[in-house]
C-alpha cells in the first residue's frame, strides 16, 4: 500500500499496523492473500463477492475488470440470516449497482 500522506490515511495505517497480529485471517498474509482467502470462503455469495470485489479494485486498479467478473460470474446463494451480516438474505445485481 501507498505511504499515507494526510492525517486520517496516518491514523489508518497506524490502527492497521498495531491490530495485523490479531487480525487471524492476516496472519503473515497481505490483504491482497487475504481478500482471496475471504473471496473463497464466501465465493457463493453475491454480497460477499461484491465486498471482495471493491476490495480488490482498491488495492489493485488495474484489476477493475477482474472486479467486476467476481460480481457477474456469482452465483447469488443466499447469505445466512444468522451470520454477523445480519438480516441480508441476498443481493441482487440491481443492489449492487444501485450501491455502487
Amino acid at each position: 500500500m501507498p505511504t499515507p500522506v494526510t492525517d486520517d490515511e496516518k491514523l489508518i495505517s497506524s490502527v492497521l499496523e498495531a491490530e495485523r497480529p490479531t487480525i487471524s485471517i492476516l496472519h503473515e498474509k497481505s490483504l491482497i492473500e487475504a481478500n482471496k482467502i475471504f473471496l473463497e470462503k464466501h465465493k457463493d455469495s453475491l454480497m460477499h463477492r461484491a465486498a471482495a470485489a471493491e476490495l480488490l479494485y482498491a488495492l489493485q486498479p488495474d484489476k477493475k475488470a477482474e472486479a467486476v467478473k467476481l460480481i457477474e460470474d456469482a452465483t447469488n446463494n443466499p447469505v445466512p440470516r444468522n451470520g454477523a451480516l445480519g438480516p441480508i438474505g441476498e443481493w441482487t445485481l440491481e443492489d449492487c449497482v444501485l450501491s455502487a
